[in-house]
């Protein structure tokens, strides 16, 4: 059996809000309340939040697609943002494969589009964050060098569950490369950096305002 593994676009968006569902209930029941399995879904994986990721030059979203008929049966998401320090950092905010098309290398070549695009853009560390029963998904991403960082709370509908925070420093660019105080991250395209700027100083002018009142 053929599968195609590529970047979305706009258009998308409704195939990746039902194979979000699918696979988030797919995953989660058994270990989490129906209700809130509802909720949450409903929100977090409507067809208008995957269009705003499309639309965002912050998210790269890869769909996975069977040869025959172009059915989509996984996909990742994965979100940059700027860290504490001078570098970015991306957050894996979904990688998902069916359970039917599991044991088919599909989560690895997900994985690989998102490491290799993560040192094509400069980023100096990964992090996701996974629910801690979902003990296949902790060992996943152990296999690639994630380790355990912390646990949060994490909401889904009207409770907390308990979610592990994984995180991945990637190799520092090599040496001999010339720093500029305006760079974020070298590899990372001009846009980008000015985009990560502006929104770092709107954070800050937030802050300062909210510090006022």
């Amino acid at each position: 059996m053929e599968f195609i593994i590529r970047r979305c676009h706009i258009g998308d968006e409704t195939s990746l809000s039902l194979l979000g569902k699918s696979t988030f209930l797919e995953t989660y029941a058994g270990s989490t309340q129906a209700d809130d399995l509802l909720s949450f879904v409903e929100t977090e994986h409507s067809a208008e939040r995957y269009r705003s990721w499309l639309e965002s030059r912050f998210a790269r979203l890869w769909v996975a697609e069977i040869g025959w008929g172009r059915s989509a049966i996984g996909y990742a998401v994965a979100l940059v943002s700027p860290n504490t320090g001078l570098g970015l950092e991306m957050e894996i905010k979904r990688l998902y494969v069916l359970h039917r098309f599991h044991q088919r290398g599909l989560g690895r070549r997900l994985m690989n589009e998102i490491l290799a695009t993560a040192r094509q853009d400069g980023i100096a560390e990964l992090f996701l964050k996974v629910q801690k029963a979902n003990q296949s998904a902790v060992a996943f991403y152990s296999r690639y060098g994630f380790c355990v960082a912390g646990e949060e709370r994490f909401r889904v509908g009207a409770r907390d569950y308990k979610a592990l925070v994984m995180r991945l420093a990637l190799p520092a660019p090599a040496a001999g490369i010339p720093k500029d105080s305006t760079t974020v991250n070298p590899g990372v395209s001009a846009d980008l950096v000015a985009e990560i700027l502006r929104s770092r100083q709107a954070q800050l002018e937030t802050q300062v305002s909210n510090a006022g009142t």
